[in-house]
């Protein structure tokens, strides 16, 4: 028997899982991440979790076969380099399949957070039994993993899937963490719902949600979707908009890739079917040819352990 780890890299934690050579988990732990150590320091806290991690399962590092990375930012896969990555400044540039390696005693592989989320949805989650599939997050950001072909998809450097900054809207008003107001994410993420919020209520309209939220800098997408329930205008409409986006999105998912199945998770997509019955009901006014050759929207089945469950993926001999 041997073991395999996966790490989910966050800015403000890290979840690792230990998993035996039938890719079962067996041990998990969650960690803070630290980023403030700076990036050989924070390495080295990540391996003390591991150690942690295996003493738990009582087993012994020799028996570890490999570790995968799951990171919030744009990964050179080929090559294991971070090319950006805003809640981990110091990691960039740093060449994490290495650098791990190195430190940890195995081969370590590194992708993108979305990616081997994607990887685990389609391999033993929602997605399993797929061919074409594309796994999305729906958060403070929006991203993005695409399987086709039985194949995960990671374009010319890495870079592949950045859903959340497609254009999807002519609207100036409410502005992307990127810097652009096109975005998917300007639309349909917490942070782009939140923020349209707070625009109409300066602008003037009577609105429950800066008292349920308890001041208008404090709005979240929880707010909208208690706000909504108690018949508020304003509510009703931050999340038509943000189906809209995510509709749009999947239109063109469907017309470009030919994805037939999305899985969704993250966050906001907690908000379930008060917000996904609106986005299939637009996707389907969008493209009515799908009505015959439906896309399917499924709920993730791995939930916050889909991270972990990929990034083992990447050093499983399965893959």
């Amino acid at each position: 028997m041997y073991y395999i780890a996966g790490i989910d890299v966050g800015g403000t934690k890290t979840s690792l899982g230990l998993f035996d050579d039938k890719h079962t988990l067996v041990e998990k732990l969650v960690i803070a991440s630290e980023p403030s150590l700076g990036f050989e320091d924070m390495l080295r806290h990540i391996d003390e979790g591991l150690s942690e991690l295996l003493a738990a399962a009582m087993v012994d590092r020799s028996m570890l076969k490999g570790v995968g990375f799951g990171l919030p930012g744009h990964v050179h896969f080929e090559k294991g380099l971070l090319l950006t990555a805003p809640n981990l400044p110091t990691w960039v540039g740093k060449n994490i399949s290495d650098e791990a390696t190195a430190l940890f005693g195995v081969p370590c592989i590194a992708d993108n957070d979305a990616n081997v989320a994607a990887l685990a949805e389609f391999s033993v989650g929602a997605g399993a039994g797929s061919k074409n599939m594309a796994y999305v997050t729906i958060s403070t950001g929006v991203g993005c993993g695409i399987i086709l072909d039985g194949k995960l998809l990671h374009g010319a450097y890495g870079a592949a899937g950045e859903l959340g900054h497609l254009f999807v809207s002519d609207s100036g008003r409410v502005r992307c963490g990127c810097g652009k107001t096109s975005c998917v994410e300007a639309m349909s993420s917490g942070t782009g719902m939140a923020n349209y919020a707070r625009l109409r209520i300066a602008e003037g309209v009577r609105s429950i949600l800066p008292e349920l939220a308890g001041g208008v800098e404090h709005i979240s997408a929880k707010h909208i979707a208690l706000a909504i329930a108690k018949g508020d205008p304003l509510a009703e409409e931050v999340l038509e908009r943000a189906a809209e986006g995510l509709a749009r999105a999947f239109y063109n998912i469907y017309q470009l890739l030919n994805c037939n199945v999305i899985v969704y998770g993250g966050g906001v997509s907690k908000l379930g079917s008060l917000l996904f019955d609106r986005i299939e009901k637009r996707f389907y006014e969008l493209i009515p040819m799908a009505l015959e050759y439906p896309m399917h929207f499924l709920p993730s089945s791995l939930g916050d352990d889909a991270g972990i469950y990929g990034a083992a993926l990447l050093v499983s001999p399965s893959q």
